[in-house]
């Protein structure tokens, strides 16, 4: 397909499918071999001209990190305050999380710890020095390893104000995080790559992480607004919008941003099934995603045209390789409820027909 970068969801290791709530930060989840098997990817990536960026989760681990083990035992734990604890910090336990994942607080051992996605990731306390200086270094660790930069996961939440997530106040609190995040790995890599996870509709809120921060925030307003324009086969003054957002960004870069364009992701329902299975809108999709400025994401699958709606793991199936669904290191993590083998779906078929979605966004 021509790329030029690998982007890799969560690979350390973790007590779930997905992968977002990490129990060690410097180690390789055994599913996906070892150390040694990831640095030989690393080379022969890097000799193909292809940069390789990883998933950072630091916004939370999992509740099986030895960190959070260990700060639930006690409150005089070492790492009691890597966590925020309601009662042990007085804070209040009342309210709903701006993530919108419920209460973000969750009981244990009498009191009740911060986790604003889920009670299986308790998020880390930032306001903690040994908290970032530990980020810091694990960052710096796997661009030691050779990595060329981070997919940062939640970037918009490292500080969190329950109420809401338009708050100025939280986005200056982060947006220093992510200066002193990317001034620590300067030091080992000054070309180093950074896109965040900054998942809101307004340009306005994503331009502040472009000061000296983040390379680029994942455009979540654009994919919709592609879709949209494929599905009803009518523009949507997409250049003038883009001429009023690339602005806004290069004043608040200096003019060092790029945009993080994409379809869908992991958390979005697949492009074909938005597009009701259309080959032709799918092209069209692809089409403007690929021809308008910023690095185009594609998500694994959506060159083939996956289908998958929510929940999570059905907008993550298996990659369909072969024809039938089955062949030599074909994965089967689960059975498939969407991609099921249908006549024409697979790479191994579309490679052959020079008219196939695949064979189009390649050319």
């Amino acid at each position: 397909m021509g790329i030029e970068g690998i982007w890799l969801m969560p690979i350390n290791p973790s007590p779930s499918y997905h992968g977002y709530d990490v129990t060690d930060y410097r180690s390789i989840n055994p599913d996906y071999g070892t150390m040694e098997d990831f640095k030989q990817f690393l080379e022969e990536a890097h000799k193909r001209g292809i940069k390789v960026i990883m998933d950072l989760v630091v916004n939370h681990t999992s509740t099986q990190h030895p960190w959070f083990i260990d700060s639930a035992s006690s409150t005089d734990s070492k790492y009691r305050n890597w966590y925020t604890w309601a009662g042990s910090q007085n804070l209040k336990t009342s309210g709903s999380s701006a993530a919108g994942s419920g209460n973000p607080w969750h009981p244990l051992n009498g009191d009740d710890y911060l986790g604003i996605f889920s009670e299986g990731m308790p998020d880390l306390n930032f306001d903690n020095p040994d908290v970032r200086a530990e980020i810091e270094d694990i960052g710096r660790f796997w661009l030691e390893q050779g990595i060329d930069g981070f997919r940062l996961d939640a970037a918009k939440h490292i500080y969190e104000n329950l109420i809401t997530d338009k708050s100025q106040a939280t986005t200056d609190k982060n947006v220093k995080w992510w200066q002193e995040f990317r001034q620590s790995l300067e030091q080992v890599k000054p070309d180093v790559y950074l896109v965040g996870e900054i998942w809101d509709p307004s340009a306005g809120l994503i331009s502040f992480y472009l000061d000296n921060a983040l390379d680029s925030g994942f455009n979540f307003s654009l994919s919709e607004t592609l879709i949209s324009m494929a599905n009803k086969e009518k523009d949507s003054n997409l250049a003038f919008t883009l001429a009023r957002t690339y602005k806004l960004y290069s004043e608040k870069s200096g003019g060092k941003f790029v945009d993080a364009t994409f379809l869908t992701n992991h958390d979005l329902n697949r492009v074909m099934t938005q597009l009701d299975g259309n080959l032709n809108h799918a092209k069209m999709a692809a089409g403007l995603l690929l021809t308008i400025p910023g690095n185009p994401f594609i998500y694994y699958g959506e060159e083939i045209g996956m289908l998958g709606a929510k929940p999570d793991e059905s907008i993550r199936e298996p990659m369909q390789w072969y024809k039938g669904g089955s062949g030599d290191g074909q994965t089967t993590w689960e059975q498939t409820n969407f991609n099921t083998g249908q006549e024409g779906t697979s790479v191994e078929e579309q490679l052959a027909d020079a008219g196939s979605l695949s064979r189009t966004i390649a050319n």
